[in-house]
């Protein structure tokens, strides 16, 4: 299965973009869950059924997130950040 993301990017334009089923589980987390740790979230992930184990998740997770924030998809808050 192909999910397809559209969202608005910092410029106000519309874009699209192709998600594996676990990358859009991560990102749909993300978004649907209350701010915390990367690892927390993962953890999390990694806890649903047919998904990769922890280590490997934690290995490449941050990658992916550099690329969800490059593209727009999310915004980063570091703990000074949180309200």
């Amino acid at each position: 299965p192909l999910t397809i993301a559209v969202y608005r990017d910092r410029r106000e334009q519309v874009r699209f973009n192709a998600l594996n089923p676990l990358t859009a589980a991560l990102l749909e987390q993300l978004h649907n869950t209350a701010p915390s740790t990367l690892r927390d979230q993962l953890t999390t992930l990694a806890g649903r059924a047919n998904h990769p184990p922890l280590a490997l998740l934690i290995e490449h997770a941050p990658a992916l997130i550099r690329q969800f924030y490059h593209q727009d998809l999310v915004s980063i808050r570091g703990p000074e950040q949180e309200s």
